[in-house]
């Protein structure tokens, strides 16, 4: 009789184990369509803004400093000392994790999307103070602002995709974002190349938060 029990348990563990390795094999199967992928690309769109974004705010302190160290723009009334320099290049990675730790006490609360767009208004005013600031301490205010913004994106933006997109497609989908990071570092360089003022570099600048907040609340109703 407890042969018998046994055997019976074999069997049950045995169809159990089948059912699960079928059920894993046909969750990567999956063929998803058209619509869906799309979707799914859509949805990334703010999210890869968002990224831009990053890449932007990254790269701005060492934009601003190296015109800053250009001698030829008379017009130029904002001065700053190495040491000053190097505190606001310093400021913005040094608040980067305080963003972060804020990031998680309110990420479930006020969920993802809301956390994606609230990181673009610390980012927003910032490029316009910098536009108007006249003082070192305002310069280290707005590295504050954007380093406080750059930590809080981080728990969002991963959390988000994974939300969004299918199990298939995510792995491919994460990691395009890197694309979008990179680009905005070499906009925004580009930018200044272009204009050879930083302060008009930011101000063109402001259109990335912008643009992020507007495909970001859009993007659900675009995909129902």
């Amino acid at each position: 009789m407890k042969l018998n029990g046994n055997l019976r348990n074999l069997e049950k563990y045995k169809k159990t184990k089948e059912f699960e390795i079928y059920g894993m094999e046909s969750d990567s199967n999956y063929k998803y369509g058209i619509k869906s992928t799309f979707s799914q690309c859509l949805a990334l769109v703010g999210a890869g803004f968002l990224q831009v974004g990053v890449g932007t705010q990254l790269i701005c302190s060492t934009v601003i400093i190296g015109a800053l160290l250009d001698r030829s723009n008379e017009n130029e009334r904002l001065t700053m000392t190495i040491e000053q320099m190097s505190w606001f290049g310093s400021l913005l990675y040094l608040c980067t994790p305080l963003g972060s730790v804020f990031s998680s006490l309110v990420l479930d609360r006020l969920g993802h999307k809301n956390c994606m767009i609230i990181t673009n208004i610390p980012y927003l005013v910032s490029q316009i103070i910098f536009f108007y600031a006249e003082n070192v301490e305002t310069m280290y205010v707005c590295s504050i602002m954007m380093g406080l913004g750059v930590g809080f994106s981080g728990g969002p933006f991963s959390a988000y995709l994974g939300e969004v997109c299918e199990p298939k497609l995510r792995g491919a989908l994460m990691s395009a974002t890197n694309v979008f990071f990179f680009s905005g570092s070499l906009l925004l360089t580009t930018i200044y190349a272009i204009t050879r003022q930083w302060r008009l570099t930011v101000l063109a600048n402001m259109a990335i938060p912008i643009i992020t907040i507007v495909i970001l609340c859009m993007a659900s109703i675009i995909i129902l």
